[in-house]
């Protein structure tokens, strides 16, 4: 086939995806691509059918996958990764869930939506159970992973092309579409991390007059800005009068550690799942803290921890 014969195939393809519709079913089961299913379809010609669930996704992560890997041998690191992998899988099997993607050391883990709260917090916290285990059991590695987890709707699609033999499997896929992956994507990327942050820490002065006295006590006040914060106040403090009406008296720019535990979960999973749990140990025990701020594009609270099973 020539270049252009090819180009014009692919416009086709572009213009069938682009006109037709998609017709999404709501389930409450984690969709297959390899299982025959009427309600997922990539063919051309037709409105395209995919689904959609509300459901709990979790992502892990090796961390520093990199540096292992320039530390150790190839043959270690086969081997633990052989391990690892393998555990996750498990896991995820044990606690009900589906494994839907595996992307180098990182697996994408979707949970049927009845109890998807519960189901992705144990499989979590097994997971990091696990993960300090095979720290423990290969000396001086320092293996460590993230784990991050959200809960809303996502949109499944199948995507792929027909081919005949053995490649067949490999040219068909689905395309997991939402908040919640992204989300989840991105607490992994900081979960059992930790980074230097620039800051600026702002003096101000509050003047108190004492009560049924002339006299005035001075109290001073720190704030903390983040550089871009601090940006911010700058550009609307165009002369020293504006910082002296809101009782600035100086800055200094500090450099501060910000911590993320081994497991995030956003709020929506920490709330479903305490609703469902309140007297479980971790709740009644405040074993899970609010994090840091800082992650990306997420603004509402961050629940972390680094629990362990007790066997």
């Amino acid at each position: 086939m020539s270049i252009s014969n090819l180009i014009e195939e692919l416009l086709k393809t572009i213009s069938d995806c682009s006109n037709l519709g998609f017709d999404y079913v709501p389930t409450n089961e984690v969709p297959s691509a390899y299982k025959t299913d009427p309600s997922l379809t990539y063919e051309s010609g037709k409105n395209k059918k995919g689904k959609k669930i509300e459901t709990c996704v979790l992502y892990v992560d090796i961390r520093d996958s990199v540096n292992l890997v320039d530390k150790h041998q190839f043959k270690t690191m086969g081997k633990i990764y052989t391990a690892f992998t393998k555990s996750v899988l498990r896991i995820a099997d044990h606690h009900g869930a589906k494994v839907r993607n595996i992307i180098g050391d990182r697996v994408m883990i979707v949970f049927p939506s009845d109890n998807c709260h519960t189901k992705a917090v144990n499989c979590a916290i097994t997971i990091n159970h696990i993960a300090e285990e095979i720290n423990r059991i290969f000396i001086g590695v320092n293996f460590k992973c993230g784990i991050g987890v959200d809960y809303g709707e996502m949109r499944v699609i199948k995507v792929g092309t027909e081919k005949k033999g053995d490649e067949n499997a490999n040219y068909k896929n689905l395309i997991w579409v939402g908040y919640p992956a992204n989300i989840a994507s991105r607490l992994t990327d900081m979960a059992n991390k930790e980074y230097k942050e620039k800051y600026f820490e702002v003096k101000r002065i509050r003047k108190l007059r004492l009560q049924d006295s002339e006299r005035w006590l001075e109290s001073p006040r720190f704030d903390e800005y983040t550089v871009e914060e601090f940006a911010e106040f700058l550009s609307h403090a165009d002369s020293k009068t504006i910082f002296l009406n809101q009782n600035f008296d100086g800055f200094e720019k500090k450099i501060r550690t910000i911590s993320f535990s081994p497991i995030l979960l956003s709020k929506s999973v920490f709330d479903g799942y305490k609703k469902v749990n309140p007297e479980a140990l971790d709740i009644k025990n405040d074993w899970w803290e609010v994090q840091p701020k800082g992650i990306k594009n997420i603004n509402e609270e961050i629940y972390g921890s680094g629990i362990t099973l007790e066997l």
